[in-house]
C-alpha cells in the first residue's frame, strides 16, 4: 500500500510544471547573504593586520611554516616544523619525542636578537657542514639557550631573519595600552605585566626549546 502511494507521489512530482521564467529571474535577483569576514572568526589575523604585516611576503612565508633543523651538537641535529601564529606574537613548533609528538611555543617578545650565519658558538663549532647563508641563531632574553637553526635554503633563512626583525620592531613600537588591547592577558599567549607574555609553553625539564 505504501509503495503505491509513494509511486503516485513521484508521478505527481514529475508532472509539476517548471518554474516560470519570470519567477526564476526574480529569484536570481534576490540579494545573497554577504559572506562573513574570515577575520571575524579569526581574531589572530585581525591582530596581525593591526601590525600592518598581513601582506608582507616574509611574514606570509612564516605563517605557512618552515622545516628548520635545530643544531645542538655534531650528532644532535633534528628537523622541526616552525610556524608563526596568526597573532604575530608567537611561533609554534613541533618536535618528536620517543612516545608522541609534542607541541611548543616561544614568543617574539622573548627574543633578544636574531643573528645570521655562524655567529653563535654552537654554529661555529657544529655548523661547519652547512652554508652560513642557510644558518641563523635566535638569542633569547634571560637564561634560555640560543636556538641554532639551519633552513633548507638561504632565501628561507632570510625570510625568518627579516620577518622576525619586522615583528620585533612593530611590537616594540606599540604602546602599553595598544599591547593590552591587541593581546588581552590570558587569551592564547596574551601579554601580561610589563608587556610580557602571560603564557609560555616550553620544555618542562630544562626550559629549552
Amino acid at each position: 500500500m505504501l509503495c503505491g502511494r509513494w509511486r503516485s507521489c513521484r508521478r505527481r512530482r514529475r508532472e509539476e510544471p517548471p518554474m516560470p521564467a519570470q519567477v526564476a529571474a526574480a529569484v536570481a535577483l534576490l540579494p545573497q547573504p554577504a559572506p562573513q569576514d574570515a577575520g571575524s572568526k579569526r581574531p589572530g589575523l585581525r591582530a596581525l593586520k593591526k601590525l600592518g604585516l598581513t601582506e608582507d611576503e616574509d611574514v606570509r612565508a612564516m605563517l605557512r611554516g618552515s622545516r628548520l633543523c635545530k643544531i645542538r651538537s655534531r650528532t644532535w641535529q633534528k628537523e622541526r616544523l616552525y610556524r608563526l601564529q596568526e597573532d604575530g606574537l608567537s611561533v609554534w613548533f613541533q618536535r618528536k619525542i620517543p612516545r608522541a609528538p609534542s607541541q611548543h611555543i616561544f614568543f617574539v617578545q622573548h627574543i633578544e636578537a636574531v643573528r645570521e650565519g655562524h655567529q653563535s658558538e654552537g654554529l661555529r663549532r657544529f655548523g661547519g657542514a652547512f652554508a652560513p647563508a642557510r644558518c641563523l641563531t635566535i638569542a633569547f632574553k634571560g637564561r634560555r639557550k640560543n636556538l641554532d637553526l639551519v633552513a633548507p635554503t638561504a632565501e628561507e633563512a632570510q625570510q625568518w631573519v627579516r620577518g622576525l626583525a619586522k615583528l620585533r620592531t612593530r611590537l616594540d613600537a606599540m604602546s602599553q595600552r595598544e599591547r593590552l588591547d591587541q593581546y588581552p592577558a590570558g587569551k592564547g599567549g596574551g601579554l601580561g605585566c610589563e608587556g610580557r607574555p602571560a603564557l609560555c609553553l616550553e620544555d618542562p625539564r630544562r626550559g629549552e626549546i
